[in-house]
C-alpha cells in the first residue's frame, strides 16, 4: 500500500550511455563499466522510507553541494542559478 506507515529500503542499478548521469533517491555505491560505451551506476537506500519517496532520474546532469547533507542536481547550464 502507498502509505507513510509502510517503510522500505531499496537499491538499484541504472545502466546508461557514458555521457548521461543517473541519480536515485539513495546513496551512490559505485559506477562500473558495462558493455562498450555504457556504464552501470548503483545506489542503495539503507534507511527505511515510504515507497513514494523512491525516485530516479537520468540526463545531462551535474551536482553542486549546498552543505554537508544537501545539494542541487540540475543541467550544467542552470546549475549555478538553481543553487
Amino acid at each position: 500500500m502507498d502509505t507513510p506507515a509502510n517503510r522500505i529500503t531499496w537499491g538499484g542499478c541504472i545502466t546508461t550511455e557514458q555521457f548521461l548521469q543517473p541519480y536515485m533517491s539513495g546513496n551512490w555505491t559505485g559506477t562500473y563499466q558495462s558493455v562498450a560505451g555504457f556504464q552501470k551506476t548503483c545506489f542503495f537506500q539503507q534507511i527505511p522510507a515510504p515507497n513514494y519517496l523512491m525516485a530516479a532520474v537520468v540526463g545531462n546532469l551535474a551536482y553542486q553541494s549546498l552543505g554537508e547533507y544537501t545539494g542541487v542536481i540540475a543541467e550544467p547550464v542552470v546549475l549555478a542559478t538553481a543553487a
